[in-house]
């Protein structure tokens, strides 16, 4: 606040005191600190972006959507607005939209492993297993120690109608995280599609 006190009009401390604010958990006054910055600087990137993380968190997808697409004016590639603004259409059910977002956090940043769960989520909810499969499998390679990528990957298989390989990817899953009921439940359908009724209902009583 020293510096505001000096220097009412510097963005970078009002859209810091926004952060502050918001890990104390008093969002009105984190979206208001955001504002005044931006008022101050249209092209205070970080005030926008954190508006837009502020706005998902309070239920608001479409504030979220304009405030990360006011960052990714300023910086068309950054990875965590692109990430994010997928997560806020996809959120509003605009899935098109959500899966080119999440393909170019992918490519604006490779490591954002996260952009590619996501992006395989996408295009799996929009019936395109194939594709989600070869998204999964991706982020799998990136994080083999990750459950959610082989479960998944399972999910995506199966509804390609790879059945034996679902079962594979969703026991890896469940031997990485045994209490995993959405692993366990996915198992069971995928031994269900192959006519092990026994093994199936055991993964249900899980």
């Amino acid at each position: 606040r020293r510096v505001v006190e000096l220097n009412p009009a510097h963005a970078p401390a009002l859209t810091n005191l926004g952060v502050i604010a918001a890990r104390r958990g008093d969002l009105v006054a984190a979206a208001q600190f955001y504002q005044d910055a931006l008022a101050v600087n249209p092209a205070q990137l970080d005030a926008h972006y954190n508006l837009g993380n502020l706005f998902r968190k309070l239920g608001k997808p479409l504030d979220a959507a304009t405030a990360y697409q006011a960052a990714l004016r300023l910086d068309p590639g950054h990875a965590r607005a692109n990430l994010n603004l997928g997560l806020a259409v996809s959120d509003a059910g605009d899935w098109a939209t959500a899966i080119d977002c999440f393909r170019r956090a992918a490519s604006a940043d490779p490591h954002l492993a996260d952009a590619y769960n996501l992006l395989g989520d996408a295009l799996y909810r929009t019936n395109r297993p194939g594709e989600a499969v070869d998204v999964f499998r991706e982020f799998v390679a990136r994080c083999p120690d990750d459950p959610r990528g082989h479960h998944n990957l399972g999910l995506a298989l199966a509804g390609r109608g790879t059945y034996e390989d679902a079962a594979a990817e969703l026991e890896l899953a469940i031997k990485l995280r045994p209490d995993y009921p959405d692993a366990h439940n996915s198992l069971g359908v995928a031994y269900e599609a192959l006519g092990l009724a026994d093994q199936a209902q055991a993964e249900y009583l899980k």
